[in-house]
């Protein structure tokens, strides 16, 4: 082949930013692909197809030029080894010794080819830097590497479509940039006010500055189950990928709370632009927002859900960063944290009559808080949760898949008509949470109170509370709490009850701490109700005071002239006037009253 040079597609440009900062960066690009054989696979015969396949593609001998921004061909050899493991504990240590490689993209090569040998199988690893290899890049890979195998290795029968090459995708992403205003005006529409993404309970992040550390998690959905799932998408006219996906987006908002979200999905530029069976990384990473609406019946969510997707795919991430102003945060990527992708194994990767499984490595380095990535087998579909393990770890992990599980498993009975109905805990698990939190009140002989305070003091610096572009650390929960209560009991000490009329904010929390703090019972006046219903409470409960934020306190203002107002902005602002002392707040028993509610009855 005759030495070449290409630009690089606006992905690779992108991922070249990120791996430069660091190792850990550069690893988190590491991608792996196995097919494990059952037995009978011709060595000799998968090493010559790795080599016909190797000589196909002539980017597999690529390395980068720094100084022109391209990609040099012929510049680097066939890597392929044999690897002999007896033992379970080898293969870990060889796992973990693949995946730790830092692929200097100078030099390379980018791809590396293994044959591991165990003691009844034989494997094939595809181990990568992502820069060359994207989801689609490797399963031309595999379509070649069987094609070899079973046709030969005679290029007169060579495998794929040829009549499209590298700089075909390359002049195509060019002619677009010339074509994006439409784009434009839909992501700014779309994405401009959209706030951070909020964590999923049990997370650990620091609050600091963004880390790359990750492992993996590996789950399956046996064919019964899988059965049920294709058959619930086909109902709703629904492809699978946008199915899990819409699930995706209800589980996400029932453990954050968020109504808005958005979630990336890798999308191949090939497949948009047309051009298909060329090898080398296009996949930008689109943007998905949906917004969750638990009032509507199932069928109403996945309608819409249908009309949600209009797809700009030819706009990479940071393409539409630098033209949408998005929040952003210096502990995590702006506008997307949880990825989904569904790959499917296929049909065309027949090697003779010799059956195979697919799986991959665990990352040890990840650039998302979540990566939930299927891919539908023959007979199951494989889910591989890659994590961030600052942020989340094995434990959180397995509470995330049960609660997406439980979901698709309530979805696909037909006893549930609306999406309010889902639970993200199955019967069992709400039966065995109602058990275990009897025996933890019944154990209780102190405030829950003390609990949290004595948090503050272990987790000073942790996120306590995130929301509505606001976080407080567990030192500001205290400090806040504090001021709260030594406002009501310097002005207020007559006032048992005190009444919160204020909008769901990370501000709301110290408040309700601050007022039990005082040893007060706070009652929670939710605005939404009728005036004659409110003004019931107010006088049933004998309120004098209610703290309300700017949002409500003129209309609980007319509600009764006599009730003193709190603004909760000038508590906030009141450190000097009530400086922090913990000595003069009241000792609270776990008897003590701690708030009340008025219900409609049907609460029981």
């Amino acid at each position: 082949m005759v030495p070449k040079r290409y630009e690089l597609t606006k992905s690779q440009k992108e991922i070249l930013i990120v791996s430069n900062k660091s190792e850990i960066c550069s690893q988190s690009f590491n991608e792996s692909f196995i097919l494990t054989f059952s037995c009978g696979i011709d060595i000799d015969l998968i090493i010559d197809s790795i080599t016909s396949t190797f000589h196909k593609h002539d980017l597999l001998s690529a390395v980068l030029d720094r100084d022109s921004l391209t990609w040099k061909t012929e510049s680097s050899e066939l890597f392929l080894v044999e690897e002999y493991v007896s033992s379970d504990n080898e293969m870990s240590l060889l796992e973990d010794r693949i995946n730790r490689h830092v692929y200097d993209l100078e030099t390379g090569p980018l791809v590396r080819f293994f044959i591991i040998k165990e003691e009844e199988k034989i494997s094939l690893c595809i181990h990568s830097h992502h820069i060359l290899v994207d989801g689609y890049s490797m399963n031309l890979l595999l379509e070649d590497i069987s094609f070899f195998y079973r046709e030969g290795t005679n290029f007169d029968k060579v495998a794929g479509d040829f009549s499209h090459s590298f700089e075909d995708l390359i002049h195509a992403e060019k002619l677009d940039e010339y074509n994006m205003t439409e784009g434009i005006e839909f992501w700014k529409e779309s994405l401009q006010n959209v706030p951070l993404p909020q964590d999923l309970p049990w997370n650990t992040r620091s609050g600091k500055q963004k880390l790359y550390e990750g492992d993996s998690t590996f789950y399956t959905i046996n064919p019964e189950e899988l059965q049920r799932i294709e058959q619930k998408a086909k109902e709703y006219k629904l492809s699978l990928h946008n199915f899990l996906l819409a699930m995706l987006f209800f589980v996400r908002h029932k453990l954050t709370d968020e109504k808005e979200s958005v979630i990336g999905c890798p999308i191949s530029s090939q497949n948009y632009y047309g051009l298909h069976g060329i090898f080398g990384n296009a996949v930008n990473l689109l943007p998905v927002k949906f917004i969750v609406d638990d009032r509507e019946s199932v069928s109403q969510y996945f309608s819409r859900f249908k009309k949600n997707f209009v797809c700009f795919a030819n706009w990479t991430y940071n393409e539409i960063l630098e033209k949408i102003p998005v929040k952003r945060s210096a502990d995590r990527n702006p506008l997307i944290e949880m990825m989904f992708n569904l790959s499917t194994d296929q049909e065309n990767w027949a090697f003779k009559d010799i059956s195979y499984r697919t799986s991959r490595f665990k990352k040890i380095a990840t650039n998302f808080d979540l990566y939930i990535n299927c891919r539908l087998t023959s007979s199951s579909l494989n889910i591989a949760i890659d994590y961030n393990t600052n942020v989340y770890n094995e434990e959180s992990i397995e509470k995330f898949y049960g609660c997406f599980k439980n979901v698709l498993d309530q979805i696909c009975t037909d006893e549930v008509d609306n999406v309010k109905e889902l639970n993200l805990l199955s019967n069992d698990q709400q039966i065995q949470k109602i058990q275990e939190w009897k025996g933890y009140l019944s154990a209780i002989d102190h405030s829950f109170v003390k609990d949290i305070i004595d948090n503050t003091t272990i987790y000073s610096e942790r996120v306590a509370i995130s929301g509505a572009d606001i976080s407080l650390t567990y030192k500001q929960l205290d400090i806040l709490s504090n001021l709260v209560a030594q406002r009501l009991l310097i002005n207020h000490s007559d006032s048992d009850v005190i009444g919160i009329a204020m909008t769901r904010t990370p501000y709301l929390v110290p408040v309700m701490l601050g007022i039990l703090r005082a040893g007060k019972s706070y009652i929670p006046l939710d605005l939404d109700f009728p005036e004659d219903r409110l003004h019931y409470i107010i006088a049933d409960s004998e309120i004098k005071c209610i703290i309300a934020d700017e949002i409500p306190l003129d209309f609980v203002r007319s509600l009764d002239d006599n009730i003193l107002l709190i603004d909760s902005a000038k508590i906030i602002k009141d450190e000097q006037n009530y400086p922090y002392d913990q000595k003069t707040l009241p000792e609270i028993g776990s008897d003590d009253p701690a708030y009340i509610l008025y219900t409609s009855g049907s609460t029981g």
